[in-house]
C-alpha cells in the first residue's frame, strides 16, 4: 500500500508538470486581445511651452548671426532665409553646412545654371507677343575691361543679365573693343533666344561710334531690329 501511494503521488506531479497552467495558457491563446498582451505605447509629444522656448532660440540664433556677421536687419525678412529654415526640417541630424570652398565653387556653379536657365525661360515666355530687346554697356573695372549684355522682354522679364564679357584675353593679342568684336558678343545669345528672328526688335546702346556700328552689324543680320541710343 505504501508503494502504491507513492506511485500514485508520483504521477500526479508529472501530469501537474506537462499541463499548462491557466496563466500560461490564457496567455498563449489565440483568443486573447491586444491590449492584454502589450503594454501601451504613447508616442512622445514636445509640450507647447517647449516649442516656444525651440522657436525662441532659434530667434537668437538669426539674431546673433545678422549681427555680429555684419549683415543688413532686413535679412530676417527675406525669403531665402525662409526657405532655408523651412529645408532644413528636412535634412537629418548629421547634416553639416557646406565649406566656404563649396559654396563659392560647385554650388555657386550650380545656382549660375539653374539662375541662368529661369532667366532665359522668361525672357522667351511672352516674347512672340511683346517681343526681346538687348542692351550693351562697355566698362573698365580696376584695368579690367568688361561688357555687359542684358536682355528685356515685358512683363515677365523687364531686365535680365545675360553676360558680362571680360575682354582681357581679347585686348592683351592686340584686340579693341571695337564694332565686330562687340556684335560677336552679342549674336550668340540673340541666336540662342531667337533662333528663328522674328522677336527681336530693338537693341540699345550709348552713343560711342564703337556701340553704335555694333548695332548697325546687329541690325544687318537681324532684319526686325532698330539700333537706339
Amino acid at each position: 500500500e505504501e508503494a502504491a501511494a507513492v506511485h500514485q503521488g508520483k504521477r500526479q506531479r508529472q501530469q501537474r508538470r506537462s499541463a499548462p497552467s491557466s496563466s500560461a495558457a490564457s496567455f498563449f491563446s489565440p483568443t486573447g486581445t491586444s491590449s492584454s498582451l502589450q503594454p501601451a505605447v504613447q508616442s512622445y509629444q514636445p509640450s507647447a511651452s517647449m516649442h516656444r522656448a525651440n522657436e525662441a532660440t532659434l530667434e537668437l540664433a538669426i539674431a546673433d548671426m545678422i549681427a555680429a556677421e555684419g549683415l543688413p536687419f532686413s535679412l530676417s525678412e527675406s525669403p531665402r532665409l525662409a526657405r532655408v529654415v523651412k529645408l532644413s526640417k528636412c535634412a537629418s541630424s548629421t547634416f553639416k553646412l557646406p565649406g566656404r570652398k563649396k559654396v563659392s565653387g560647385d554650388l555657386l556653379d550650380v545656382i549660375f545654371d539653374q539662375t541662368s536657365d529661369r532667366n532665359c525661360k522668361n525672357l522667351v515666355k511672352e516674347a512672340d507677343t511683346f517681343g526681346l530687346s538687348f542692351l550693351g554697356d562697355g566698362a573698365t573695372v580696376r584695368k579690367l575691361p568688361l561688357l555687359n549684355i542684358l536682355a528685356s522682354s515685358p512683363p515677365t522679364a523687364p531686365v535680365t543679365v545675360l553676360e558680362i564679357v571680360d575682354s582681357s584675353e581679347h585686348m592683351a593679342d592686340g584686340g579693341k573693343k571695337d564694332a565686330p568684336y562687340i556684335a560677336q558678343t552679342f549674336i550668340p545669345h540673340m541666336e540662342k533666344l531667337d533662333p528663328d528672328k522674328n522677336r527681336t526688335d530693338l537693341v540699345f546702346f550709348d552713343g560711342a561710334s564703337n556701340v553704335q556700328n555694333a548695332g548697325q552689324i546687329l541690325a544687318a543680320k537681324y532684319p526686325r531690329v532698330t539700333c537706339l541710343h
